[in-house]
């Protein structure tokens, strides 16, 4: 008898097999940043890096620092939502 295996356990191996788990984490919860924030957002990112389960967003505007802050529990939740798990955002800095 044959042993069969879905697509996503043999890429879980993969990445696990050459330690690309990590990389493909901060991918996945970079795509949701940008799917949640929307092209404008995305626009007025200068830089987006994830440490441990923080996301940190430096942003080029102060008032739109000042709005997403006010707005940060609600992201948390939109890109936890997006991530189905998989990696788990529990802050963003704005600066």
């Amino acid at each position: 008898m044959k042993n069969l295996y879905t697509l996503q356990d043999v890429l879980s191996e993969v990445y696990r097999n050459l330690d690309l788990e990590e990389k493909v984490g901060i991918y996945e919860i970079k795509q949701a940043y940008r799917e949640v924030m929307g092209s404008l957002v995305v626009k007025m990112t200068l830089s987006l890096t994830v440490e441990g389960k923080t996301l940190n967003v430096k942003l080029a505007s102060p008032a739109l620092r000042q709005e997403l802050s006010m707005r940060k529990t609600n992201l948390i939740a939109q890109i936890n939502n997006k991530l189905a798990s998989k990696a788990v955002i529990e802050e963003i800095n704005f600066f």
